[in-house]
């Protein structure tokens, strides 16, 4: 075996062929290699969602607590010729919508009563409502969509029902882990085309440990603040992240806290880290088409590109 291996590639040694095993991210692909995404401007109907005509990806009005006719609205959008290019995302925050509507916990930063006190328990108490709600988003995807290739973005906040110090009975890790499996396997099921994505907290000190556990996962998925290509998420590099969460990164550096657009980051355009894809905010879509527009096309798209460094 190691004696094939050295015929192939003869100027590398042999410990240099077992460190590359070991799976670190690119600092950077060609700009054709990464997939290039929009946040839907929820205001607009614009067939094309207000959105530069290039992108691969577009995001939709988030998943609260449930299903609803807006969302059948905008997935109906991609039926157009216009839109062939282009895969629907979804973020499905639905523990934190569920838990506003049916016990009237709110955000962190919004009362003393939270989803950061309560969440856990609420989880716990409500779980099999939970899954059914998920069962009826799945079910909705398959009429509206089909069985066809779109993202689904699980549960941004999820690590807080773990590491919430105020939370009042955190969720273990195992118990974490069985939640979302339970969830995420609902929707492959019914999907089986569906890539679901794991949000990721960047501040999260035991991100190997975390995501390990987590099955049904195609992608790891940033979201909710400023992420810029020129400055490290707290403290860890995009490598840093893909290599311990051990898969592609999806970059949401659309919405900040609230699900408020943020600017354009043109810093994107220089350093890509290496991630399978940037979703940008609609909110500088001359400079975004530009740039869209001087990537080299010849260069495939592969949906899983991990190049290991020496």
């Amino acid at each position: 075996m190691l004696k094939s291996l050295t015929k192939i590639i003869p100027t590398f040694s042999l410990a240099l062929l077992l460190f590359s095993s070991l799976g670190a991210y690119a600092a950077s692909v060609p700009n054709g290699q990464v997939q290039w995404g929009c946040a839907t401007n929820e205001a607009t109907n614009a067939v094309d969602f207000g959105c530069p005509s290039e992108v691969n990806i577009v995001t939709g009005p988030w998943l609260l607590d449930g299903w609803k006719s807006y969302h059948t609205n905008w997935v109906d959008r991609f039926a157009d010729p216009a839109n062939a290019n282009k895969k629907p995302y979804l973020f499905a925050y639905m523990i934190a919508g569920l838990a506003r509507r049916d016990k009237g916990l709110q955000d962190c930063d919004l009362t003393t009563t939270s989803i950061c006190t309560d969440g856990a328990n609420y989880i716990r108490d409500n779980l099999n409502d939970i899954k059914a709600e998920y069962q009826n988003v799945a079910d909705s995807i398959l009429d509206t969509y089909g069985n066809k290739e779109l993202y689904i973005h699980m549960e941004p906040d999820f690590y807080l029902y773990h590491s919430s110090n105020i939370q009042k009975n955190p969720l273990t890790v195992v118990e974490s882990h069985d939640i979302m499996n339970s969830l995420t396997g609902i929707l492959q099921t019914t999907l089986p085309k569906a890539k679901i994505v794991m949000d990721v907290s960047s501040w999260n000190p035991n991100l190997v440990t975390w995501h390990e556990g987590f099955e049904n996962i195609s992608y790891g998925g940033l979201v909710g603040k400023v992420f810029r290509a020129d400055q490290n998420p707290d403290g860890k590099s995009y490598e840093q992240i893909q290599t311990q969460i051990d898969m592609p990164l999806i970059v949401d550096t659309a919405h900040t806290y609230g699900g408020f657009f943020t600017q354009y980051q043109a810093t994107w355009e220089t350093e890509n880290h290496g991630v399978h894809a940037v979703i940008q905010a609609p909110t500088n879509n001359v400079s975004y088409s530009s740039f869209l527009a001087a990537i080299d096309k010849t260069v495939v798209n592969v949906p899983y590109y991990k190049m290991r460094t020496f």
